[in-house]
This record gives C-alpha cells, sequence and structure tokens, in this order.
C-alpha cells in the first residue's frame, strides 16, 4: 500500500512537525549536515523534483535537485540533521504517480551556499 506524503504539513501544523521529531521548521538547534543524494525508480515526469523543493523549503532546507539523463533524480540538501534525515525519508515516498525504487545518500561538507532549495535544469 502506498502512503502519500502531504509536503506543506509543516507549515500548517507546527505541532505535526515536533511530533515527527523535528524541532521546528527552519529551526537551527541541532548540527548542520548537507547530503548528496540520488532517487531512482519512476522518478522522472511525475513531480517528483517540485515535490523535493516543496518539501525542501517546508523543512527550511537549502540546496537544489534536478533530473539526471539516467532517469534518476539527483539532489543536494543542507539543514539541521534531524530535519535532514525526515526529509530523506519523505522522499523515499514521492509525489502521486513516482514509483521510488531507493534514495543512495552520501553525507558531504556542508557549504552554506544556498540561501533557499531549487530545482536546476
Amino acid at each position: 500500500m502506498r502512503r502519500t506524503v502531504d509536503a506543506s504539513f509543516a507549515a500548517r501544523d507546527p505541532e505535526r512537525t515536533k511530533r515527527r521529531g523535528v524541532s521546528e521548521v527552519g529551526a537551527t538547534t541541532g548540527r548542520f549536515t548537507r547530503v548528496h543524494a540520488t532517487a531512482t525508480g519512476l522518478v522522472q515526469g511525475v513531480g517528483y523534483r517540485y515535490f523535493a523543493m516543496r518539501l525542501a523549503r517546508n523543512y527550511g532546507i537549502t540546496g537544489w535537485v534536478r533530473n539526471r539523463d539516467d532517469g534518476s533524480v539527483e539532489l543536494e540538501a543542507e539543514g539541521e540533521e534531524a530535519v535532514i534525515k525526515a526529509f530523506i525519508k519523505d522522499l523515499g515516498m514521492g509525489p502521486h504517480g513516482a514509483d521510488v525504487s531507493g534514495v543512495r545518500v552520501e553525507r558531504i561538507e556542508p557549504t552554506g551556499e544556498e540561501k533557499s532549495f531549487t530545482v536546476r535544469f
């Protein structure tokens, strides 16, 4: 059974965000981290990049997302470690119409360069 995610819940319901293990949307109460992730499966042509962007912005995460020629979606995301963990978990579900077979994640050094989360082409 497939579970869908309402990517905008965090902005509407801070209490729900706290129950999910996130202190506050965009909070800087913990250690910052940056990840490079690749989502595989049916992730192109289903709104996955925009799903990731909305989700990241709701979580207060910075970074970018883009399609790859091999059919996967690649992204880098930076934020509080607990928030990044929840973000990656939600990416594994994807938007309606996606069939995510996996999300490979690699920690990389935080840069602090981005001010928002964007879709790259």
